[in-house]
């Protein structure tokens, strides 16, 4: 009985290592998917994780929700999501938790989307931190929490992401979560502008605008708002044909 035991653990321990997907696996896959063989590459990552790998389910998933190699199917895309976020994969956290946010392929359950973000934010996912840090400021799902919204936005805006830059610049600009600093606030506001972030331009051109925080100059104001309304900005559309018209 023993021996039997011993046998049938051995064989399993074998099977999983077997079935163990590797990083050159999955780099491969990646490969093809960037050289344009979405068929290929799909399939192989959809037996890697039918394999049990959280990369490759998290993979498949953006296959399914994109539509690539495959047919786009939201409800496959947000199994695979699932089984990999249960395994872990901030990515799969965060983009579940998007969905779910959104009711994109599944029924809204902001509350579901609020304990994944924190999830992966807490595994220091940019996005991730971004929109726990989006919920905070609101008070959305989760109670307002200004100097949480201020700690998440900065550690996303630090690593460059330009809507965690915007959401800093807010907060400064407003005190909103921490001592109200004009120069900073107008740092992000400059970095996320700089980004192409069509209302950082225009909180910027405001700025300018009415010399707050840095000398008045209307020539630099209306090129931040020249950039912001041909992405559609309507407030500063309506700015730049109010300074036009002078």
């Amino acid at each position: 009985m023993a021996f039997r035991s011993f046998f049938l653990l051995l064989f399993f321990s074998l099977s999983a290592q077997a079935a163990q997907v590797s990083e050159e696996d999955l780099q491969r896959a990646q490969r093809l998917l960037q050289q344009g063989y979405q068929a290929r590459a799909c399939l192989l990552f959809l037996d890697y994780a039918e394999q049990g790998d959280p990369v490759a389910r998290e993979r498949v998933a953006r296959c399914y929700e994109q539509g690539l190699g495959f047919k786009q199917d939201l409800p496959k895309a947000i199994y695979w999501y699932t089984e990999s976020a249960r395994q872990g994969n901030s990515d799969a956290e965060n983009r579940l938790g998007e969905l779910l946010l959104e009711g994109k392929g599944t029924q809204k359950n902001p509350r579901g989307a609020a304990l994944l973000f924190e999830r992966a934010a807490k595994k220091g996912h940019t996005q991730a931190q971004y929109h726990l840090a989006a919920l905070y400021e609101a008070g959305q799902v989760v109670p307002r929490n200004l100097s949480e919204a201020f700690r998440l936005y900065k550690a996303a805006a630090e690593k460059g992401y330009v809507p965690a830059e915007l959401g800093l610049a807010r907060l400064y600009d407003r005190g909103l979560g921490t001592k109200r600093d004009l120069q900073a606030a107008i740092r992000w506001y400059t970095k996320a502008a700089e980004a192409g972030n069509a209302e950082a331009q225009y909180q910027l051109a405001l700025k300018y605008f009415r010399g707050n925080g840095v000398p008045r100059d209307i020539d630099r104001a209306s090129q931040l708002l020249e950039k912001a309304s041909l992405q559609g900005h309507e407030e500063a559309q309506a700015l730049l044909r109010k300074i036009e018209a002078w």
